[in-house]
């Protein structure tokens, strides 16, 4: 087809052809209306002509939208590959529709489990998922929540500690679903357990230290007094023959001193104020000597049982020292 519309051979012989129809009829008065009829159609023509090129150009926009989108949409999987993180989107019902490498690799899931359906609430442990689900129709609402921690539950049943950002997913056509990244604070975790563990022995020591400073201040205060009670003892038990019977409330009285100053020497080695007395010393028998200060020192829920070996050689030690190594 060449040349312009108005001259089509066809259009200018049916023209031709209706004049002459009205000329021969007798009937001029029918050419005006079939003129007004045919600049109706015309002007018909002319519109139709330019919706066509009007919907010309917004199929050619809807393309180029459509190429941004995909690039945009391109961009974002290459960075969220990128990503250490899991990354993840999710339709309005909670069901996801991406996951990034990282997000398969931690979770344990294949893309195979994305095509059948996977709910990302399932991903969290259970008594996480209805604080979870709160939390998802509250984005999808148009709140910003933060970020939220979960425990994760993977595949395999591990689990670990983790902090969770959403956002949700808005188009022209309005909310679609909710992207989000998943943050491991597994060890952060364990890193604030270990710090509160250190702090909470440090304030324990402190405590014992005072208890250290206390003991060792009344074990002097009670040496002081055993002195003259095992001294005088000794004297009068010097006075007496050994079948006489005096001696034995004497040597009562001796005995009980001379516990009383076993009693000072632990608590000496538990201030740590005693001075070094290597010796050769049976462990059973320290240990065994030892155990009814140490259940004194403990609290009355903490069971001590010993287990003491039959067959062990003799160390070169100081008493006190092995006793503070069985307090600590």
């Amino acid at each position: 087809m060449s040349g312009r519309s108005d001259d089509h051979p066809d259009r200018n012989e049916i023209r031709t052809k209706i004049m002459g129809l009205g000329e021969r009829a007798g009937h001029k008065s029918y050419f005006p209306q079939l003129q007004e009829r045919i600049r109706e159609l015309e002007e018909h023509k002319a519109y139709l002509e330019a919706k066509s090129a009007e919907l010309s150009r917004m199929l050619e926009e809807l393309d180029g939208a459509r190429r941004r989108a995909e690039e945009s949409e391109r961009r974002f999987r290459d960075l969220a590959e990128l990503l250490p993180q899991p990354v993840f989107e999710t339709d309005l019902g909670g069901r996801v529709t991406f996951a990034n490498r990282i997000a398969f690799e931690m979770f344990g899931y294949a893309p195979e489990d994305i095509e059948r359906g996977l709910d990302c609430l399932d991903t969290l442990v259970p008594e996480d998922r209805d604080r979870a689900r709160s939390h998802l129709e509250s984005t999808l609402n148009g709140e910003d929540l933060g970020g939220q921690q979960y425990t994760a539950l993977c595949t395999d049943g591990g689990t670990f500690p983790c902090i969770v950002y959403v956002t949700a997913i808005r188009e022209e056509s309005g909310v679609l679903g909710v992207r989000g990244i998943v943050v491991d604070i597994g060890e952060q975790v364990q890193l604030r357990e270990q710090k509160d563990l250190i702090e909470a022995q440090y304030h324990q020591a402190q405590k014992m230290e005072a208890i250290g400073r206390l003991a060792g201040g009344v074990a002097h205060d009670f040496n002081n007094l055993l002195c003259p009670i095992l001294g005088y003892s000794d004297m009068l038990l010097g006075g007496f023959s050994a079948d006489d019977a005096r001696r034995k409330p004497l040597e009562a009285i001796h005995s009980a001193g001379l516990k009383a100053r076993d009693v000072v020497r632990q608590l000496l080695a538990f201030s740590r104020k005693q001075t070094l007395e290597v010796k050769v010393v049976d462990l059973n028998r320290v240990i065994a000597a030892f155990e009814p200060l140490l259940r004194r020192m403990v609290r009355e829920d903490v069971a001590i049982r010993l287990s003491l070996s039959p067959v062990i050689a003799n160390i070169r030690a100081d008493v006190g020292q092995i006793e503070q190594v069985i307090m600590n």
